[in-house]
């Protein structure tokens, strides 16, 4: 029985060792990807800029985020300096 335990106990801990290492490296694979090379990215740099562009000329945020597909956060993001720092 107390054997058993050890092992139990050991093969809980490779488990969490595996886990820990998949999640790392899919945190790490995510964040090496900005902007339009993120997989889920909606927007490329051009959009980026464009919405910036449409945001000076007096477009509101809600018809911005409607022409892109995008929420009013994520339009509100960009138009703060938030998101899509690099461009």
């Amino acid at each position: 029985m107390i054997q058993q335990r050890g092992s139990l106990n050991r093969l809980c801990l490779i488990l969490k060792t595996v886990k820990q290492s998949g999640l790392k490296m899919i945190k790490d694979l995510y964040a090496s990807r900005r902007g339009e090379k993120h997989p889920r990215a909606k927007l490329t740099e051009d959009d980026v800029r464009l919405i910036r562009l449409l945001s000076n000329e007096g477009l509101s945020i809600r018809v911005i985020a409607r022409k892109f597909y995008v929420s009013k956060r994520a339009i509100e993001a960009i138009l703060n300096g938030t998101g899509w720092k690099h461009v």
